[in-house]
């Protein structure tokens, strides 16, 4: 099996350096059979297609697989710029060729290649050059990877980042290179893209997301419609233009309207499914983070047997020493046990279990404490309804570590109210910034951002989880949608 999955992964490595080969020797071919072509254009295509070579196989590899992102970044900019000024120094040797002065004497290559518009315009040319180049190079590059190294590129943080500014850059670059005159029909096309780009993500990033999230249909329309009126007060501007070439039924203004349509509907799409992949993303990410938190609680867990005998021997021990209240602590710690063990793994469970939880855990707090603390519960309507089970009690716990004053008398009161559709839990307990934390690594140690990644899994778009931290007073609310 293994044996096959190498050969097939030669096979296809094989076929795709077959492919772009062919295509590198069908332009090398063309160029050199093209008798209106100069040998200087030719060295141009062969050392286009060795720069290739170079940049996909030696450079890439270098940020993808090996990670040295500031290596790949300072060798591809030095090649950059020994590609760009050789390909300069090619065009300048072709123009010594064909151009004299007056008296007929050829004039040097240094002429051209060294006056500053011939520098300026070739690194423009270069810029505009090097990005299709290198997203073919990339494309070749990613090809050639195994399936591994692709899901390590598409994790990388920054590529979305990295790929827009890439075709940004590519676009406003070509269109300012590529007009007859670049300082004046240049710029104006480069603003009016750049203008357009604005456009685009301004709907990607804050418009669509707004929509989507919520529904704020005729917000959407609206700004869109000012974003058009923004693209014919640029374009007027840019152009400098008189109001009647951008008005309605004018040409400018048609040929705009489709611009503005193709933006709105290219920037919905890209926003919705880039969304839909933040989405998939987060829930990936909760769903780890649950297996991970129920490994690390499985690893924690003694031998459940060991323990419940452990248990039950001193349970009888306390019994004939007559010591019931130490018998009664035990019995509290053995149910807080079994619920670890056997409950907290279910998707749901009676919430009158939970509660029952929470009160043999206060009454194993209370005993540890030197000054026991005021615990007032208040727990109304719980014996019909359901929940997920463990997100109330680190809440408590967390009241408990950080509400209990070591020398003084402390307060927690810990309310749960139910309805037909609702559970609402509200705990509220002493809280000084200055005081040092009592028993910091003692109990679940889930803390409230774990809990409230549970609650996206679990409810999603169901529960409320607010906190109201005072001076004196720290009050956690949870309230959970049963609908």
């Amino acid at each position: 099996m293994k044996q096959t999955t190498t050969i097939s992964k030669y096979l296809k490595t094989g076929i795709v350096h077959l492919v772009v080969g062919i295509i590198a020797m069908n332009i090398l071919y063309s160029a050199t059979t093209n008798t209106y072509m100069s040998r200087w254009d030719l060295y141009t295509n062969y050392l286009i297609v060795f720069a290739f070579y170079v940049h996909s196989l030696w450079l890439l590899p270098l940020l993808t697989i090996q990670g040295k992102t500031k290596k790949y970044l300072i060798l591809t900019l030095i090649s950059f710029f020994i590609l760009t000024y050789t390909l300069v120094w090619l065009e300048a040797m072709e123009s010594s060729e064909l151009v004299t002065t007056v008296d007929g004497k050829p004039l040097s290559a240094d002429y051209f290649f060294f006056q500053i518009q011939w520098l300026v315009f070739g690194l423009l040319t270069g810029l505009a050059f090097f990005v299709p180049f290198s997203l073919c190079s990339s494309l070749y590059h990613v090809l050639l990877m195994n399936k591994s190294q692709r899901k390590t590129l598409a994790s990388f943080k920054y590529s979305e980042v990295v790929a827009n500014g890439i075709i940004v850059l590519s676009v406003v670059l070509f269109t300012l290179v590529s007009a007859n005159n670049m300082r004046t029909a240049g710029v104006q096309n480069a603003l009016q893209v750049t203008l357009f780009f604005c456009i685009f993500y301004f709907n990607v990033f804050v418009l669509v997301p707004a929509l989507l999230s919520n529904r704020r249909v005729l917000s959407y329309i609206g700004l869109n419609l000012l974003s058009i009126v923004v693209i014919l007060l640029g374009t007027k501007l840019i152009y400098e233009l008189p109001f009647e070439k951008v008005l309605p039924f004018s040409r400018n203004f048609n040929v705009l309207m489709i611009i503005a349509f193709v933006i709105f509907l290219s920037a919905f799409v890209y926003a919705y499914v880039r969304l839909k992949f933040k989405a998939n993303e987060r829930l990936f990410d909760l769903k780890l983070t649950a297996k991970e938190s129920e490994l690390q609680l499985l690893k924690s867990q003694v031998n459940p047997h060991f323990l419940f005998n452990t248990l039950n021997t001193l349970y009888a021990t306390s019994l004939k020493e007559q010591a019931p209240k130490t018998a009664q602590s035990i019995t509290k710690l053995g149910s807080l046990i079994r619920y670890m063990q056997n409950d907290i793994h279910k998707e749901l469970i009676p919430l009158q279990k939970e509660v029952d939880y929470l009160n043999d855990y206060i009454e194993i707090q209370k005993l540890r404490l030197a000054i026991e603390p005021e615990i007032i519960t208040t727990f109304e309507n719980i014996d019909a309804q359901m929940m997920s089970p463990g997100l109330f009690i680190p809440l408590v716990e967390n009241a408990f570590k950080y509400g209990i004053h070591p020398t003084e008398k402390s307060t927690i009161h810990i309310r749960i109210q139910c309805s037909d559709r609702q559970i609402t839990f509200e705990c509220e307990n002493n809280y000084d910034p200055n005081q040092k934390v009592h028993a910091m690594n003692e109990g679940f140690g889930i803390g409230i951002q774990n809990v409230q990644k549970r609650l996206k899994l679990v409810y999603p778009e169901k529960h409320t989880f607010d906190i109201d931290k005072s001076a004196t007073r720290f009050v956690v609310k949870l309230t959970l949608d049963l609908t």
